[in-house]
């Protein structure tokens, strides 16, 4: 599916994105990774998750897609299954919650939007044979 034209206008607010995480996550959603999105301004999660799912076409992303998951809700990171989930970080707490989840669970990705870190990122490598 395209974003809507009102999606479109929240996705010129990126700019100041890091072009890496947009490529990161990229990679990250084409080899069925947990991806956890995360920033301080929750009215990015959504422009950014879809624009990671923009970047799929023409494959359709059909894992778990939850672009704001509330940290109530968290016990959905531990899935077994590739997701694509984004979250509110600006409380301190949560945060720090995801930088120790991710040193402990070296299969899911967090593409850090505040501080432009990919958490994870050596399992996102694309190897050449």
């Amino acid at each position: 599916h395209l974003p809507s034209d009102r999606m479109m206008e929240k996705m010129l607010m990126l700019p100041s994105i890091n072009p890496s995480l947009l490529v990161g996550g990229w990679k990250a959603l084409l080899l069925e990774k947990k991806v956890v999105v995360s920033t301080s301004k929750p009215f990015l999660l959504t422009p950014f998750c879809e624009l990671l799912c923009t970047f799929l076409l023409p494959i359709e992303y059909l894992h778990t897609y939850l672009p704001y998951l509330p940290y109530n809700l968290k016990t959905i990171l531990e899935s077994p299954s590739p997701f694509l989930c984004g979250m509110d970080c600006s409380m301190d707490f949560i945060g720090d919650y995801l930088v120790d989840f991710s040193a402990a669970n070296e299969d899911v990705i967090i593409l850090d939007l505040d501080h432009g870190i990919i958490y994870n990122e050596q399992e996102i490598e694309f190897y050449v044979f």
